[in-house]
């Protein structure tokens, strides 16, 4: 019956015991926040800061307006105007309006350092690659010996931001304005969520479309691993040719540092504008790429475009189940394109697959394998309609301008062979050889009461020979016809 009154009472001593020990470090602690609130004067430590960021950066760090510190509901310490030059330089690299740094107190008690908080207003960035290629900004990158310390970081707010880009190597400029950063907790492993708003602006050509983006963002740093799942981001301006667009995008992402390899899934991307009367949009989605310093590969990309103007509108739409980069060549085993289009003289639908290789370094295009199949509507059809299929293959090379394919093909009853080229870009002169087993005209074109005019093959523009097995025109027929056509300087 004694035991409970002998526990009580234990448990009193350890409470009274346990406070008499707690009471002076609480006591102490108290006194120390209430000597430095009413001693310690943040303005008087600005040299000792510019000192030390010197030393370690080679930089100039200039506090212009008054420090602040504050110790309730947290630790903060707050800066006026503050600049911070270039490297060894006068030059203003970058600047701040106002800095606020607060730290957290469960972390300062245990003797860690830990950043609540950091928020930056009007910060100025300015970034300069010199002809030379060097950058104002390389020593930054830069690992020092011994590391840097593991530092958490609670969050950072960025508010009025402008960062300038000058590129005197290529001689673009570039600059985003408006800036708006928001971040959760920056520390190895944690994921945070992150929203990032700015105003990018161009002056050639002049543009100044407006991006918003947000996703959630969790990084290795010993790994040098970075993932952004749920990204998703929207933009929208104005930027020539289109006097209106408007783009979204979201997928996820994963930049490996260490491999230097940038992994993507679940890609989703729109874009559509418009000009005047006429308008376009296009929508791309990938299941996965992959993207290193050699190349890299993509799956299952589907890209689907149209357009409508005044004149007429069309669709397209081109996929991609696989698609290799290595250096500057690219190439998928096979490509689809599906399109239709149509105006008011008539109409074009059809397909077409192929093998692409593309290499950038000579650029050249190769399509392989290219089998199509195309149907044409119009007025001038004898039934309105006109079947057409056509298989083979064409190359292009821009650095030689010139074009070129080789084809078989059915158009209607009618068979051909047809090699084409074109030389000189952008305005080509065209050359074409076709051989055609036979051609009924009349079976193809509705009736005229005017004659055929073969006067209007000399109109083409191409220069070549069309050779015919039979030919039938009304109640003409012929065997073997060969008709030349060149091109002389009123025709053209």
């Amino acid at each position: 019956m004694k035991a409970a009154p002998q526990k009580d009472e234990m448990i009193s001593k350890i409470l009274k015991y346990g406070l008499w020990t707690l009471a002076p470090v609480l006591l102490l602690c108290v006194a120390l926040v209430l000597i430095a609130m009413f001693v310690v004067n943040p303005d008087a430590y600005r040299s000792q800061a510019s000192r030390w960021v010197e030393g370690a950066t080679g930089r100039t760090l200039t506090i212009l307006g008054n420090a602040r510190l504050a110790w309730f509901p947290v630790v903060a310490i707050e800066l006026g105007r503050t600049t911070l030059s270039d490297w060894h330089s006068s030059r203003t690299f970058a600047s701040a309006r106002r800095l606020r740094l607060a730290l957290s107190w469960p972390a300062l008690l245990h003797g860690r350092i830990a950043i609540d908080r950091i928020k930056v207003s009007g910060l100025r960035l300015t970034l300069v690659r010199y002809a030379n290629g060097q950058t104002n900004y390389a020593d930054l990158l830069t690992r020092r010996p011994g590391g840097s310390p593991s530092v958490h970081i609670g969050g950072v707010a960025i508010a009025d931001g402008e960062i300038s880009f000058d590129d005197r190597a290529s001689g673009r400029r570039f600059a985003i304005d408006h800036l708006r950063l928001d971040t959760g907790p920056l520390a190895s492993g944690v994921p945070s969520p992150v929203r990032l708003a700015f105003r990018y602006l161009t002056a050639e050509p002049a543009a100044s479309p407006q991006v918003d983006a947000g996703g959630t963002l969790r990084f290795d740093g010993a790994r040098k691993r970075y993932v952004l799942s749920a990204l998703s981001l929207r933009a929208h301006g104005a930027f020539p040719p289109a006097t209106a667009w408007r783009l979204a995008a979201r997928g996820n992402f994963v930049w490996d540092g260490g491999r230097h390899r940038l992994k993507a899934d679940a890609l989703h991307a729109s874009l559509d504008g418009s000009r005047a009367l006429a308008r376009a949009s296009a929508q791309l989605t990938a299941s996965r790429l992959e993207w290193g310093a050699k190349g890299g590969e993509a799956s299952a990309i589907v890209v689907h475009a149209s357009g409508a103007a005044p004149a007429g509108q069309g669709t397209a739409v081109l996929q991609l189940p696989d698609l290799r980069v290595q250096g500057r060549r690219a190439s998928a085993a096979a490509m689809t394109l599906d399109m239709a289009a149509k105006d008011a003289s008539g109409g074009l639908k059809g397909r077409m697959t192929s093998g692409v290789g593309v290499d950038w370094g000579r650029a050249q295009l190769t399509l392989s394998h290219l089998v199509s199949e195309w149907a044409l509507t119009s007025p001038l059809f004898k039934t309105g309609r006109l079947a057409a299929e056509v298989a083979g293959q064409a190359q292009a090379d821009w650095a030689r301008e010139r074009a070129s394919a080789a084809l078989t093909g059915r158009v209607g009853e009618s068979r051909a062979v047809v090699t084409a080229a074109a030389q000189g870009f952008p305005t080509p002169a065209y050359t074409l050889d076709a051989k055609i087993d036979r051609l009924d005209v009349d079976r193809y074109l509705a009736p005229s009461h005017k004659p055929f005019d073969f006067a209007r093959i000399q109109r083409l523009p191409f220069t070549g020979t069309i050779r015919i097995g039979m030919l039938r025109v009304g109640t003409t027929r012929a065997r073997d016809v060969r008709i030349v056509v060149t091109r002389t300087p009123q025709s053209r």
